[in-house]
Order: C-alpha cells, then sequence, then structure tokens
C-alpha cells in the first residue's frame, strides 16, 4: 500500500514518498517527531521504502551518508521541524564536499506559523545554503498546487543529486494537522488527481542520464601531452565508487609512476612493484622528487590527504598539472592546476586509452630498500599507529571493507606502502571536510547496504564525538568491529610543531580517562582492550570468522608513537 487517504497531510506525504522511491531513493534514515509523522507513515506503508530508525539526526545523518557511499546513489533523511534539521548539517557538508547524493526532507509548520514564531519553528527555507546542489521549498498541502506538480518537482529535484555532479538536496515540507490518522475531509479534485497518480508506473518525469565527455580533439591533445612526457606522474586522489575501475584499468595500463591516495579506495592494490611510489610526506621522497621531477602529471580524482605534495607543486612551477575530476569544485591548494578537465571520469579513461602509447615497466629498485627499511623499523618498535595500520591491511582478508577514520589513523594508512603484495580492499573515508564526528554512524550506514563485515579504524577522542552510534550498533547488531585507538587524547597535535608550546597543547590534545570499557558495557556491547602487538593480532583477526558488533581497543603510549614517527623520518634511502 502506497497512498493514505486519511487527510490530506497523509495523502500528500504519500506522494512524496511515492515519487521518491519511484526515482529509486529506497532507504529513508528517520529521526522521531510529530511534525513529520505523515512522512514516517507513508514510508511505513510503502511496501517498496526501507526505514531505518536513528532518534539522534546528528548520527541519522552520518549513517545515511555512509550508505549513499555504499549504495551510489540517494538515501533520504527525514526529521521534524525546528533544530532538527540544523544537526543534519556536518553531514550535508561533508556530502556536498564529497559529492555524496542524499535527500534531505524536513517537516515544517506551515507558513502561517512559521512566521509567527510559533513554538518548533525557524526560518527552515534554503536553511543549507550552497552546501546542496537544489532546495525545494514546498507549500502546505492543498489542492491548489495539484499532485503532479508535486511529483514533477521532486522528479526535478532529484535530477540535482547526480547532475551536473553529485551532491545532496533539500525538500522543505511544512505539513498541516491533522498528523496522525484521523480523517478530515479531502479536497474531491485531490483524490481524483491521487487515484490517477497512484495507478501510474515509473517517475513523473523521466530523466535521461547525461555523460559529459571531452571532444575527439581535447582527448587528442591531452593523449599526446602524456605520450610525449619522457617522466608522467599520474596522482589518484579521493574518487566515487563508479569510477575506481576505469581509474585502475588506466594505471594498469599507462605503467607510469603513480601515487595514489588512501581515499581513492585503490591504494594497496598497487605496490611498489606495480609502479605505486611513496608518499611526499616521507622527506626521502619529497627530495627524490625535487632532484628528478616529472614534467606532467595527470591528476584523477580529488584532494589528497597528505598536504606534502602541494607543497611540492607550489617549489616546482614548471610541471604541468592537469586535473581530471567529475566535481566541479577547484580543489586545488597549491593554485597549480594549469588545464582542469571535468568531465566523467569513465568516459575520460575508456576514450583516451586507445591513444595512450604503453610505456615499458619500469624498476622501482630505487625505493625497495627504503620501503623496507620503514617496515621493519615498525615491526621491531613498540605498538604505534604505523604498526596497527601496516597489520590492519596485511591481515584482512581480500575483499573486505575498512573504514577510516580522520586525523592520525588515515596519515598512517596513506603512508603505508609495500614492496609486492598487492591487496584488494573496500576503503570508505569521510575526506570531504575531514571532521573527526560520524565516523562511527558513517560505518553502520556501510553496512545497512552491505550487509557484511565493516571494520571502522578511529581515535579516542573522534569516537567520542559520535558515541550515540553505539546504540545503534548493539540495537541494529550489525558486524561493526570498531577498533578504537586509544591515547588519552587528541595524540596528533604531539606531532605537529605546535608540540614545542606546551601552555597551548594541552587544550589542544584534551586529555582525558574515558573508560571504553564501561562506556560499551553501558550499550550492551562486547568490548575487549588489548596493550600488546601480539594480542593485537590475534584479537583483529578473530574478527573474522566471527564477524559481530563489538569495541576492540588498542591502548598506545603516546610517547612510544612519538619516537616512532621521529625515527620514521630519519630512514635514509
Amino acid at each position: 500500500m502506497s497512498a493514505l487517504y486519511e487527510n490530506t497531510s497523509r495523502l500528500w506525504a504519500s506522494v512524496i514518498i511515492t515519487e521518491l522511491t519511484r526515482n529509486g531513493v529506497t532507504h529513508f534514515y528517520v529521526s522521531p517527531g510529530m511534525r513529520n509523522a505523515p512522512l514516517t507513515a507513508a514510508i511505513t506503508y510503502n511496501d517498496n521504502a526501507t526505514l531505518i530508525e536513528g532518534m539522534d539526526e546528528r548520527a541519522a545523518s552520518y549513517r545515511a551518508l555512509g550508505a549513499a557511499k555504499a549504495l551510489g546513489k540517494p538515501v533520504a533523511l527525514v526529521c521534524t521541524s525546528g533544530t532538527a534539521m540544523a544537526n543534519y548539517m556536518p553531514a550535508v557538508i561533508e556530502a556536498r564536499r564529497s559529492n555524496i547524493p542524499l535527500v534531505i526532507i524536513s517537516s515544517d509548520r506551515p507558513k502561517e506559523l512559521a512566521i509567527s514564531d510559533a513554538n518548533q519553528t525557524i526560518n527552515q527555507e534554503n536553511l543549507y545554503g550552497d552546501f546542496v546542489t537544489g532546495s525545494l521549498n514546498l507549500n502546505a498541502p492543498n489542492e491548489h498546487f495539484g499532485l503532479k506538480s508535486l511529483a514533477t518537482s521532486i522528479s526535478h529535484l532529484l535530477k540535482s543529486t547526480w547532475f551536473p555532479e553529485k551532491g545532496p538536496v533539500h525538500i522543505n515540507a511544512p505539513f498541516r494537522e491533522p498528523l496522525d490518522n484521523k480523517t478530515a475531509p479531502i479536497a474531491d479534485k485531490m483524490i481524483e488527481e491521487a487515484k490517477r497518480y497512484f495507478t501510474q508506473r515509473g517517475p513523473a518525469t523521466n530523466y535521461n542520464s547525461v555523460v559529459i565527455a571531452p571532444s575527439t580533439e581535447v582527448l587528442a591533445d591531452l593523449a599526446n601531452t602524456f605520450n610525449s612526457a619522457k617522466r608522467p606522474f599520474v596522482v589518484v586522489g579521493k574518487t566515487l565508487e563508479n569510477e575506481i575501475d576505469a581509474i585502475t584499468e588506466f594505471l594498469q595500463y599507462t605503467n607510469a609512476w603513480t601515487f595514489i591516495d588512501v581515499s581513492s579506495s585503490i591504494k594497496y592494490h598497487f605496490p611498489l612493484r606495480r609502479q605505486a611510489v611513496p608518499s611526499m610526506d616521507h622527506p626521502e621522497v619529497y627530495e627524490y622528487f625535487k632532484q628528478n621531477p616529472p614534467d606532467v602529471i595527470f591528476h584523477f580524482g580529488g584532494r589528497l590527504t597528505g598536504k606534502h605534495y602541494y607543497r611540492y607543486l607550489s617549489e616546482n612551477p614548471d610541471i604541468e598539472v592537469i586535473s581530471i575530476n567529475s566535481a566541479l569544485t577547484k580543489e586545488d591548494p597549491a593554485h597549480r592546476v594549469g588545464r582542469r578537465v571535468e568531465c566523467n571520469t569513465e568516459e575520460f579513461c575508456k576514450k583516451i586509452l586507445p591513444l595512450i602509447e604503453k610505456r615499458d615497466e619500469k624498476s622501482q629498485n630505487v625505493w625497495e630498500n627504503f620501503i623496507e627499511k620503514k617496515r621493519n623499523l615498525i615491526e621491531n618498535h613498540e605498538l604505534s599507529y604505523p604498526y596497527i595500520s601496516k597489520n590492519i591491511i596485511e591481515l584482512t582478508p581480500e575483499n573486505e571493507t575498512l573504514y577510516i577514520a580522520n586525523s592520525t589513523v588515515i596519515r598512517s594508512f596513506d603512508s603505508y606502502m609495500h614492496i609486492s603484495d598487492s591487496k584488494d580492499l573496500k576503503i570508505h573515508c569521510n575526506r570531504g571536510v575531514s571532521g573527526i564526528e560520524g565516523l562511527l554512524s558513517s560505518s553502520l550506514g556501510v553496512a545497512d547496504i552491505t550487509k557484511k563485515p565493516v571494520t571502522l579504524i578511529i581515535g579516542d577522542v573522534s569516537l567520542y564525538h559520535d558515541l550515540n552510534a553505539l546504540f545503534y550498533l548493539k540495537k541494529d547488531n550489525l558486524p561493526v568491529q570498531v577498533i578504537v585507538v586509544n591515547n588519552y587524547g587528541g595524540g596528533i597535535f604531539t606531532l605537529l610543531p605546535v608540540a614545542g608550546e606546551k601552555e597551548i597543547l594541552k587544550h589542544l590534545v584534551t586529555a582525558h580517562e574515558m573508560d571504553f570499557c564501561k562506556i560499551s558495557e553501558a550499550f550492551g556491547l562486547e568490548h575487549k582492550r588489548v596493550y600488546t602487538k601480539e594480542d593485537f593480532k590475534k584479537e583483529y583477526t578473530e574478527f573474522f570468522s566471527n564477524p559481530r558488533a563489538r569495541v576492540l581497543e588498542v591502548v598506545i603510549s603516546n610517547d612510544e608513537n612519538i619516537k616512532v614517527y621521529d625515527q620514521l623520518k630519519t630512514v635514509k634511502m
């Protein structure tokens, strides 16, 4: 059943939800509230809709973000009026900057109440500003705005989730009472229009997919630039799910030296002997490329995790930098991109590959001794971030999913390099604006969609920002393993130059004595705590034989962690 005829608000909500499902939006992350009760009812009684409950709007919004990442198409958020939608803002910003499609539906009071400062009202129209790719500000349900107009307007808005680039959209939907199933008169005209609408199939308006590709002339020119370069260099930043296979094929075919960011999800597929190079965060790597600069860089996707690549570009202005990206945002911190190709990345790779001259495979022996020294140093020291990331990558079975949190965690995973072993892992991270909140919730969203195990690696302070998500980790019994690396504060600041300012540092580190065992128990979750390398490896690998909701706390000494990072900087080629 899709149509609800008890009253005008419920019928109106039925059309909104039906039109969304007809356009492929089937997952709805709903937070409780009376003003959105008509929408909640419409979702509940729609056979094509899945409702996922979320008490806390911020946690729900990040969970939806993770789901949209895994699904590759929009999921919806539904909330009541007032400040509820404001709690979505951080996730909406992340979605916009990461080109993740979301549909935010904020229920509202009718205009006569909203402009009179009635209870639980704010001006909800266009609240998200430039952080959405489109907005639809509806009036309260009425017979003068036809249901066909409502449905076609929703179809039109949904086009903005994927064209000209992917991103979130916002529907503000006021409702008048009654909001429950109380019977109230509906205009005959609206009933007749509803009957016609609900007997139809498919979206009110079908929008054909548009693929933006460079012209033949542009492709030929770019191919010539690549082929004529003595030392072409390929860089891969954060990518969308649908771009991964095409970029992988390009890298395998061209055999050019490549730096691959962890946010691309393909970093570990390319070891040193498959043309990958270590991060420029290593001083020795930076110096090597300073002495042996490429003449052209093809940069696929978005921004990189490390900042030293951009410092390198700033200090080497003669290198030609070409950006190939489906996103329309600048993403050029060094202000060095000389040519931008804004297009469908899959189509670009497909059409340019026949024009590229395949190069003979080059030797990467220049890096092997250097990388081996670093790997041995990490293994021979106490438990540290580099040890944890190295062993998670190497111990995780093929095709498993990792959700990598921000701050020290993602930098540690980005620095990893193997000489010869290739590993296919599904990597998710929130690098749009790189906030430390909402990471656990995001990993739950991935598990909602894939129905497969997910391992989240997160720092202690970051987990503190998302403790509410532990409730639904337990309640929904999702197979998510939370690896919380606990050094009792924001240890990243002790690795930065500000560490020398002791009076300031203490306010940045925010030292704590949180007991994650007691916190986990409060939510009814399994918890394990480890202090040694051996116990960590044992507990980590055990999860894959019995995936389940649990928290694995890895306690490290921040002083020992600093020592490892300091010694890694001294390794020479």
